[in-house]
């Protein structure tokens, strides 16, 4: 499970606050087709995170309706822009200099009013990493050339603050049907563990709170999935040769903005599949969490 970075499952989706969503059909598909050109250039698709988001993307803009404002594609350029760092997950190297320079020459090209010193200024904005990166990027929200896109810089900000700060995490374990994932259920405020009276959990399950909430599910059990239906989170991936199981969903509730990963590990008492055990005991083991909970069945305390 490490051909990503997990604090990426904790980023909101800023496309959901996209006028792109409100607009005409033929502006949608050419918003995507430009999109998909410029991260063409940077040959980010070959990354597993900026190629699930490009597939979030189309879903999310495609299937939100057509409301007809017909803006013109123009006006969405700088929402364009950003939304080529989301896709890249935050991380703006200096290393793609030379990438950057070829999709300027195409953005120059397709807007030729764009200013393109904004347009270096928004790139720089979020280079680099803590306080300083923060400020830069403040300032850009509270810029005169960017009022139409002032909340969507400050949702990134907000993914940006979220995915840097350390997550608590907390080991959830139990014996069978002790109500381990009905109680994690009840904790996230969100069904994504199965809940019934038997041994459903054969991987470790870590929920990973997103910054906001964005109407999204993700889910990351080989292939990685950023509109993951409710009833997918519940299946396993049979090509998943690993013991775990990633997802990313906003917590509702008092945990909501606490950056946080809950893992649901299998039961310790399956007789028959003593590989429950052994993965939930490797985890403990590990003690690669803050918080070690342990659910007990208060009906079944003498067995």
């Amino acid at each position: 499970m490490g051909e990503i970075n997990i604090s990426l499952l904790s980023v909101g989706q800023v496309v959901v606050n996209n006028p792109i969503l409100n607009d005409c059909e033929e502006t949608k598909k050419e918003y995507l087709k430009r999109l998909d050109s410029y991260i063409g250039i940077g040959q980010w698709k070959r990354r597993k995170f900026g190629k699930a988001q490009m597939a979030a993307y189309k879903k999310i803009i495609m299937d939100s309706g057509d409301e007809g404002e017909k803006r013109g594609i123009s006006y969405y350029k700088f929402f364009m822009l950003l939304d080529i760092i989301q896709i890249l997950g935050y991380k703006v190297k200096k290393a793609d200099a030379d990438k950057f320079e070829k999709i300027k020459a195409r953005f120059s090209s397709d807007y030729h009013d764009a200013d393109m010193g904004l347009v270096d200024r928004v790139w720089r904005a979020f280079q680099g990493s803590g306080k300083n990166k923060h400020k830069k990027i403040q300032a850009l929200a509270k810029s005169s050339k960017l009022k139409n896109e002032e909340q969507y810089i400050g949702l990134m900000l907000q993914n940006i603050k979220f995915m840097e700060a350390k997550p608590a995490s907390v080991m959830v374990t139990a014996t069978m049907s002790a109500g381990k994932s009905t109680f994690i259920n009840a904790l996230t405020g969100k069904r994504v563990c199965l809940s019934k009276t038997m041994a459903c959990t054969s991987k470790l399950h870590g929920i990973v709170n997103k910054a906001f909430e964005d109407g999204y599910s993700y889910k990351y059990d080989y292939d990685l999935g950023l509109t993951a239906e409710p009833d997918e989170l519940l299946k396993d991936n049979e090509l998943n040769a690993s013991d775990k199981i990633m997802t990313g969903t906003h917590f509702t509730g008092s945990l909501g903005n606490q950056r946080m990963i809950i893992s649901d590990s299998p039961g310790v008492n399956y007789s028959r599949n003593q590989e429950h055990k052994s993965i939930t005991y490797k985890y403990l083991k590990g003690r690669n969490y803050n918080l070690l909970i342990y659910i007990m069945n208060a009906t079944q305390l003498g067995t």
